[in-house]
């Protein structure tokens, strides 16, 4: 169940009992708020809700809810079981409060349980903060690069920067990694309950509170609302080609945190290779999608460290690292060739030699059997202006071609703009259209410089100009 909500100035969605994208009009101020349940191996349980009730005013929100995270030993690598209550208050000030009280229902061993803060780098990055820790305020910056040790700030209970302020009282006190380590495009501060860690013990409860208070006085930023993206057709990156797309698995699973913590041998190194999995902390669709853009931030970084050495991203799927009963069925699907198609724009944008997807036969094959012409084609931006909380919509230019990608579950309109003259034809990729099957180009009417989409449910569509 989603909800989009407002506290004043603020909006956000409620979803799996977590608030996400909490942004000031097109300004993410806080990426996600949730409580994570972690195992003795790092898998998260993801929380199954019960007694959710949901009220709002005019300008706030309430929620409270029950929770459950638990899971048997068969067939995976721990169990768990630990129940918790939630209750969120957004306020007509911005301000939100996210309060959790929970307890083990069993004797369990996990490494970490606590409240979490997700900043999106795109927001952050190069921006100062400041904290308050025991031993007094001390001030830094979020790196731009992804930084060497995981871990780069500790024990502090509140962090400020720009107009937000984000608190942590009750029982623990906040961290911060900067996730990009693991393919996510965030710094996450978190905060541990005190347990004798790794060994919980049945019914030993603990209260955590999370604020989020923008700073001065803030106004709502009111857009008119339109169902239609307008997609507008911009000018080549420079230096950014489509790269080389392979599939199949390599057999290497390496993370870019490897390559980041051992620098000096991939400067000896003919090449950097790293895998890409976007779902080593949370496994929902909204995690899937936004976390692909962080692929530049990962080539960027290792070009400093290593210079001159061709990039390649290996092993691209949404499989889950830990171990499950059944496949990904994502992969197969007309979301994760989607989702894939998303993966190559960002690919080629960071400049990689090459990226190898292994998902499997399905609809994913299908979209990048469909791009292979496409590879070393000169890739041109496309602006994307969505009233939507996150852009349903994305797309690239590639030589003559133009990428159109629906990534939500349901149709979508938009406009694609500023299109060269000439004749134009589409290929349209979706789940109605077997997933072996070519389809046909169809000639669309482009007048104008510009032509109106109908996109189907995870639709990726391909428009040639000849």
């Amino acid at each position: 169940m989603e909800q989009e909500l407002r506290a004043g100035p603020l909006r956000c969605k409620f979803a799996d009992g977590e608030l996400r994208y909490i942004k000031l009009g097109d300004t993410e101020v806080v990426r996600r708020v949730f409580f994570a349940v972690r195992t003795k191996t790092w898998d998260t349980l993801t929380p199954r809700l019960s007694n959710l009730d949901i009220s709002r005013t005019e300008s706030g929100f309430s929620i409270v809810f029950d929770a459950r995270c638990e899971r048997d030993a068969t067939g995976y690598d721990s169990e768990g079981a630990f129940n918790w209550s939630g209750k969120i208050e957004g306020k007509r000030d911005g301000t939100i409060v996210f309060t959790v009280t929970g307890a083990p229902t069993r004797d369990f061993e996990t490494n970490r349980i606590g409240l979490c803060v997700l900043f999106g780098t795109p927001t952050v990055c190069g921006q100062k903060y400041t904290l308050q820790a025991k031993d007094g305020p001390r001030t830094g910056t979020f790196p731009k690069l992804v930084n060497a040790p995981l871990t780069f700030e500790e024990d502090f209970t509140e962090l400020r920067y720009g107009n937000v302020r984000v608190s942590a009282t009750g029982d623990g006190l906040f961290s911060m990694e900067d996730q990009r380590n693991f393919a996510d495009s965030s710094f996450k501060a978190y905060q541990i309950m005190p347990y004798a860690y790794p060994k919980l013990t049945k019914g030993d409860a603990h209260t955590q509170t999370i604020t989020i208070k923008p700073e001065g006085f803030l106004q709502a930023v009111k857009k008119r609302e339109s169902k239609t993206s307008q997609l507008v057709l911009g000018e080549p990156v420079s230096g950014a080609t489509l790269p080389e797309i392979r599939t199949g698995s390599t057999g290497e699973r390496n993370w870019f945190h490897g390559i980041n913590h051992d620098r000096e041998k991939a400067k000896a190194a003919a090449s950097i290779s790293f895998a890409y999995f976007p779902v080593e902390h949370l496994y929902d669709d909204d995690t899937c999608w936004e976390n692909v853009p962080v692929i530049v931030e990962l080539a960027e970084s290792a070009r400093q460290f290593a210079p001159g050495k061709p990039l390649d991203i290996h092993h691209i799927a949404l499989t889950l690292t830990h171990p499950r009963t059944a496949p990904e069925p994502r992969n197969a699907s007309p979301m994760g060739a989607a989702w894939a198609a998303v993966c190559l724009k960002y690919a080629g944008l960071a400049g990689v030699r090459s990226a190898t997807f292994d998902m499997g036969p399905g609809y994913a094959n299908r979209v990048l059997k469909a791009l292979t012409p496409l590879v070393g084609k000169p890739l041109r931006s496309v602006s994307v202006n969505s009233t939507a909380l996150t852009a349903p919509v994305e797309a690239f230019g590639a030589g003559q071609s133009v990428v159109v990608v629906n990534k939500t579950g349901v149709r979508q309109q938009a406009s694609l703009e500023k299109l060269p003259p000439g004749k134009w034809d589409a290929i349209e990729l979706q789940g109605q259209t077997p997933a072996g099957v070519m389809p046909k180009p169809v000639g669309i009417s482009v007048r104008g410089g510009k032509t109106n989409l109908n996109l189907a449910p995870h639709e990726v569509r391909i428009l040639t100009r000849w």
